[in-house]
């Protein structure tokens, strides 16, 4: 693609209810692991101190470390975090263009997505990205969960060689852990030298009773009435879960909201632009704009439509 041509990102959108078998706005929420910031919005001034649910009050934490990569290999990360629950890491960098990237989604893939002079260093089994020059960028994946990754075996200790002696570098990473048991980000025990630092997720709400004309010049068609709305606000390193609960908590909220004017709300959730995939495992990479966000109107009676905006440089469809 040249730079003249326009940039084609991709709207998808869908309509369904929670009620049906078929739904899949669990599936949309759950399969997409690196989310930078959320926002629901209620198309009314809301007391949140009386009528919001505790749940739309939550509160995550997440952790800025700096590791090296031999560390997601350690028997006591998989046995304790890996296999327990839903961990997830992103490092961050330069950008994914132009930079090494590493994560590790919720099913415990450690993801490398490396320019062509770390890679070839490596030598590691993996293939060219998709997206960019040609074969410039690689990507390695390893299964966390793979039973003969275990000391002893050779896929195993020709990993741990390459994190000990060739890709020996710590990198800054931001890193959640939910365990399957509960459904809160719980604690992750870092060695000291590894300078992790604690972080809770920024919280905020206002009431919007009427918009400035010099943000939005923005004119409804005719006819249309004013409204007032409230937002809700969360930035971070959001994990899935925490999502997914306030998904159901705003559903929830909907349903039993005695006020007319409250029957939807809306829930928008930003991905981090350079994380190395988007939904369901598929490649993702920057180029000029890095989205890979999405958006559910909910109805009071369960139903739903759902948009999903990618940049061009995303494999999933």
């Amino acid at each position: 693609m040249s730079l003249s041509e326009p940039i084609k990102s991709k709207l998808y959108i869908s309509h369904s209810s929670i009620t049906l078998p078929k739904s899949c706005h669990e599936k949309i929420i759950l399969d997409h692991p690196f989310n930078n910031h959320l926002e629901i919005f209620f198309p009314s001034i809301i007391d949140f101190t009386e009528k919001i649910p505790n749940s739309l009050d939550s509160e995550f934490f997440y952790y800025k470390v700096d590791l090296p990569l031999s560390w997601f290999i350690d028997t006591n990360f998989i046995q304790n975090y890996v296999n327990a629950g839903r961990v997830v890491a992103l490092s961050l960098t330069e950008g994914i263009d132009i930079s090494n990237v590493i994560a590790l989604d919720f099913s415990g893939n450690l993801i490398l997505n490396l320019t062509k002079d770390t890679y070839e260093e490596l030598g590691l089994d993996g293939h060219s990205t998709k997206f960019g020059p040609n074969k410039q960028r690689f990507v390695v994946q390893i299964d966390l969960k793979r039973r003969s990754l275990i000391p002893g075996k050779k896929g195993y200790e020709r990993i741990k060689w390459v994190f000990n002696n060739t890709l020996t570098k710590k990198f800054t990473f931001l890193m959640s852990f939910v365990k399957f048991t509960e459904n809160k980000t719980c604690e992750i025990d870092f060695p000291s030298s590894f300078n992790s630092k604690k972080l809770l997720g920024k919280f905020d709400f206002n009431t919007i009773p009427e918009v400035d004309p010099y943000i939005s010049v923005y004119k409804p068609p005719e006819p249309y009435s004013n409204g007032n709305g409230s937002f809700i606000k969360w930035s971070g390193f959001i994990p899935s879960s925490t999502i997914k609960e306030l998904f159901d908590s705003v559903l929830k909220f909907l349903q039993e909201s005695k006020d007319d004017k409250i029957s939807w709300a809306i829930i928008n959730v930003w991905g981090f632009k350079d994380s190395p995939i988007s939904w369901n495992k598929q490649e993702h990479g920057y180029f000029m704009n890095g989205e890979n966000n999405y958006s559910f109107i909910i109805y009071n009676d369960g139903t739903y439509v759902l948009y999903q905006a990618l940049g061009n440089y995303d494999t999933y469809s």
